[in-house]
């Protein structure tokens, strides 16, 4: 998981994979599950992309999320997970 940033300046999460008929088809299958899901604990999905050899999953960051998950990688010394 990486953090991005929109062209119109929205922080996000963003998961990408290389891509695969069947990494597709299962992305497709999720997609149909993640847009109707909301909860206040989750990152809200925002849609994917297939960019080069890759897809992506793209995640709004709320402020505590991006805290939560900003606290995870400065405790871990990494810059992804």
């Amino acid at each position: 998981m990486y953090k991005g940033k929109l062209q119109n300046g929205q922080d996000i999460a963003t998961v990408g994979m290389p891509y695969s008929d069947r990494l597709l088809e299962f992305c497709m299958n999720q997609v149909s599950i993640l847009v109707k899901i909301e909860h206040p604990n989750l990152a809200q999905f925002l849609g994917w992309c297939i960019e080069g050899t890759n897809v992506y999953l793209l995640y709004d960051i709320s402020q505590n999320y991006y805290t939560t998950l900003g606290h995870l990688l400065y405790l871990s010394g990494k810059t992804s997970i």
